[in-house]
């Protein structure tokens, strides 16, 4: 994976989206924006929902973890040995 500085969040057609090299792999994240804009959340909501995403996918990124296998363990940091 390559490094989380060219994910970036980008407006598009009314709606907010993930861009950049890394993008492709975090489609959900799209398509949950897209949803919460369908629902008639306020775009600013959808917008700072979007920026903790974009957060959360650069960790990701950093971590080497991919988004399909993060489960509780990973959030809480069990496998890495935290309290």
């Amino acid at each position: 994976m390559s490094s989380d500085g060219d994910l970036r969040l980008e407006e598009r057609d009314g709606g907010w989206a993930l861009a950049g090299q890394d993008a492709p792999q975090f489609r959900l994240v799209d398509e949950y924006l897209a949803y919460l804009a369908d629902r008639n959340y306020s775009p600013r909501t959808v917008r700072s929902y979007g920026y903790d995403l974009l957060a959360f996918c650069r960790w990701l990124l950093t971590t080497g973890q991919p988004l399909p296998e993060v489960g509780t363990e990973v959030l809480l940091g069990v496998s890495a040995g935290l309290p």
